[in-house]
Formats: C-alpha cells, structure tokens, sequence
C-alpha cells in the first residue's frame, strides 16, 4: 500500500506541476491513477519475479 500510495502522490505532484489541465476531467484523472497503479505492479513484479529470476537479491523477502 505505500508503494501505490508514494506513486500515486508522486504522480498527482507531478502532473499538478506540468500539465494540471489534466486534473479537470474525470478520464484524465483515471489515467494518472491507473498509470501510477500500473507503475507499482510493475515494480512488484520486477521484485518478486524477474529479479530473483537473474540471481539479484534486494531486501529479506
């Protein structure tokens, strides 16, 4: 839950910085949420499966 928490912050901040017009309908506002959702899913797979897959260890999972 932080991960997609701090993602979806960063992401809110980023767009509020460079182009807040997006924030102005529902679509675009989904598409942050979902970009950001998708962006931790992908972490989450990275870590758990592709990596350990190479031999690379981070963390104590």
């Amino acid at each position: 839950m932080k991960l997609v928490g701090g993602l979806i912050m960063l992401a809110l901040a980023a767009v509020l910085l460079i182009r807040p017009e997006l924030m102005q309908d529902i679509g675009g506002t989904l598409v942050i949420f979902l970009g950001a959702f998708a962006v931790a899913v992908l972490l989450i797979v990275l870590h758990r499966r592709v990596l350990p897959a190479m031999g690379v260890w981070i963390g104590d999972e």
